[in-house]
């Protein structure tokens, strides 16, 4: 109930919340089926959702998807969000389950989750990535979400936390602004391109 769209193991669904809306909706929820189809094994919630909301948000140029984009506004959310300190705490998020989420979707858990997995993809130059890596390679395998997370993380979850709120609060106004640019320049080269396999002219 609420949601945008799902998928259930079998069939991948989404609606057009808003125009333009509804193509993210299937990015996000075509991660889920690349997870069940490919990673299989049990993947904790905040990760599931962080990792489709990650490529949800990713900007299709016409030849690639562009991911680790960071709105103003998305920002602004994180941001106000720790400021307020109205986060969930690192150990209660890493131990909620589906039925949990499901239960009462919030769009602040939403936001978390992506916060999470982007720092852990971009933070200090790519610092966490062989750990992340090595966390969804181990979960593949059946293990114990919370234990895999002390393997690769460490058992100090409140440290942690520590070095997510400031990485997000040390981050400039338009910290992505240089790849929102690259976007426009790759998608006009991908039109050319195929305008000029073509055959065809633009008069201007």
């Amino acid at each position: 109930s609420g949601s945008a769209g799902m998928y259930n193991g079998r069939s991948l669904i989404a609606t057009a919340p808003r125009p333009g809306g509804s193509w993210r909706v299937v990015q996000h929820e075509g991660f889920h089926q690349f997870a069940h189809k490919v990673i299989k094994g049990h993947l904790p919630v905040w990760l599931n959702e962080g990792l489709a909301e990650y490529f949800g948000r990713g900007v299709w140029t016409g030849d690639k998807l562009v991911v680790g984009l960071i709105s103003k506004g998305s920002l602004g959310r994180v941001q106000g969000a720790i400021k307020g300190d109205s986060l969930m705490p690192l150990g209660k998020m890493l131990e909620m389950s589906q039925k949990d989420w499901n239960s009462k979707l919030s769009s602040r858990n939403y936001l978390q989750a992506w916060s999470m997995v982007h720092f852990l993809v971009h933070a200090d130059n790519g610092k966490y990535q062989k750990a992340l890596s090595g966390y969804i390679r181990d979960l593949s395998t059946g293990r114990s979400s919370s234990a895999v997370f002390r393997k690769w993380f460490g058992s100090n979850t409140k440290a942690f936390q520590a070095c997510y709120v400031q990485w997000w609060t040390r981050l400039p106004d338009n910290p992505t602004a240089e790849l929102y640019e690259r976007i426009k320049v790759f998608t006009l080269t991908s039109y050319l391109a195929r305008a000029y396999s073509t055959r065809r002219e633009f008069e201007n």
